[in-house]
């Protein structure tokens, strides 16, 4: 069982994520990876799938990715699978609503993935809308437990790392959709705020550099704004053109951050 951090990044209590082991757990219990084996043995795609495995593709994630592709599971398994997962979140006292509202905050980002773009966060189990509104249904609501404060408590020594490789992946589209989501929780406004900045200002279409402004400026009236934010600011605003506003602002950011590491490249634009 491989869990990873873009999950991590995307659940926002430990209800979510018990719900997502639990989902895993299940298809264990039900043995449905034996049986998606059994099945593949027996066609002649086996020998391909192997050819993958051993190499067919370049890299590491490429052969990941199809490593989970060959254990995608039926949607009756999944099916079976979310059942198991809901059943386990209420033996434990979890909020069983907290399990729609994942796969609904999943299905907003599968609706804008670019489709020709390798990597995806539920390749293996995509999303739906079927899938949201039966474990609605199905939740009883009976636990209030989710556990966000304690979860958001121990993420949050990885969490900018995290959030730097989501703004690395360059799928743009989920990436926007997912920090629109993180901004509104009161444990991941600032950051969130900054790293919405960051990617406008990275993906640098019409209008972004504007967008990356008011990003980096909620990131500032923030709780705990992160430093970074007034160097990005500077940067997004000398695009702009706003020399005078952009100096202001790597000003701000060498007296917050003495020993910044591009002191000497900040210093020089002041120059």
């Amino acid at each position: 069982l491989i869990v990873w951090t873009g999950l991590l990044l995307r659940v926002e209590d430990e209800a979510q994520l018990a719900f997502v082991l639990g989902h895993e757990v299940g298809h264990y219990v039900e043995r449905h990876s034996l049986a998606r084996w059994r099945r593949l043995k027996s066609t002649s795609n086996v020998a391909l799938a192997l050819q993958v495995l051993g190499g067919g593709l370049v890299g590491a994630a490429a052969s990941l990715g199809a490593y989970g592709t060959l254990f995608a599971f039926s949607r009756d398994q999944e099916r079976a699978a979310d059942m198991y997962g809901l059943q386990r979140l209420r033996d434990m006292g979890y909020d069983d609503r907290r399990a729609a509202a994942l796969w609904g905050a999943v299905w907003e980002e599968e609706k804008v993935r670019d489709r020709e773009l390798l990597s995806a966060i539920f390749t293996t189990h995509p999303a739906s809308a079927e899938r949201r509104d039966q474990l609605a249904q199905l939740a009883s609501g009976a636990f209030n437990e989710r556990a966000s404060e304690p979860y958001w408590q121990a993420m949050q020594p990885l969490r900018n790392i995290w959030l730097d490789d989501e703004i690395g992946r360059r799928h743009y589209a989920q990436s926007e959709v997912l920090l629109q989501r993180l901004r509104g929780l009161p444990h991941a406004e600032a950051d969130s705020a900054y790293y919405s900045g960051e990617m406008y200002r990275r993906r640098a279409r019409a209008g972004d550099f504007e967008r990356a402004v008011a990003a980096y400026r909620a990131a500032i009236a923030g709780k705990n704004p992160p430093v970074l934010a007034w160097r990005g600011l500077g940067l997004a605003l000398r695009q702009l053109g706003n020399d005078a506003d952009a100096k202001q602002a790597w000003r701000e950011y060498l007296t917050r951050a003495p020993d910044a590491e591009d002191r000497a490249l900040i210093e020089s634009y002041l120059q």
